[in-house]
């Protein structure tokens, strides 16, 4: 490839990451056995303070988490549920079975506004086994809630990025492209914001 090639597929590569990072992506009709990947590509994209939400298609209630640690060998997030009209019947169930599972449950009483408690969960880990945890979660609290294993919802993230993974990604990924002085400056400028992150 010529040198005019690498720089446009390098910059093209940073724009789509502050892209990326910048808007809320939409993902409909999903299920939520099948999404480890989604949340596998928030958890490498976005960066500390964002938001994973999935949305019910066909009735009220959400489920989402934030990521709320973002190191480049751990990462945490909070998986939150309000005590509202929609949940409120089967909020005390949720937090048995996940109890049982043996993830670290506390709720808070809030005296104010329309949510009366709220449930947090922290879970903590590397990126395949937090996608993995923070899925199995998800899955738990919709059982939990009724909501069947059919139940279709959109997904979408939004908040801060492109977090330390994704430098990380495109660093490792231009070290596997012919080295010229365009890829040179595109990897110290990766490697610059990946150590600025982390």
């Amino acid at each position: 490839m010529t040198l005019w090639s690498w720089l446009l597929l390098g910059v093209g590569a940073i724009a789509t990451i502050w892209w990326w990072g910048g808007r809320p992506v939409y993902y409909r009709h999903c299920l939520l056995k099948d999404c480890e990947r989604l949340i596998h590509s928030f958890l490498s994209q976005l960066d500390k303070g964002a938001i994973w939400i999935a949305e019910r298609e066909k009735g009220a209630g959400f489920l989402q988490f934030a990521l709320v640690a973002n190191k480049p060998l751990e990462q945490a997030v909070d998986f939150g549920l309000p005590d509202v009209n929609w949940s409120g019947d089967r909020f005390d169930a949720v937090i048995r079975s996940l109890d049982a599972a043996g993830f670290d449950c506390s709720v808070e009483v809030l005296n104010s506004g329309q949510i009366k408690r709220f449930l947090r969960v922290r879970c903590t880990g590397k990126r395949p086994q937090l996608s993995k945890m923070a899925l199995d979660l998800l899955l738990r609290v919709a059982e939990g809630l009724g909501w069947a294993e059919s139940e279709s919802y959109t997904v979408h993230c939004r908040g801060p990025g492109p977090g330390p993974q994704a430098w990380r990604d495109l660093f490792d990924g231009l070290q596997r492209v012919p080295h010229d002085g365009v890829t040179r400056i595109l990897r110290r400028y990766a490697k610059r914001q990946y150590e600025k992150r982390r």
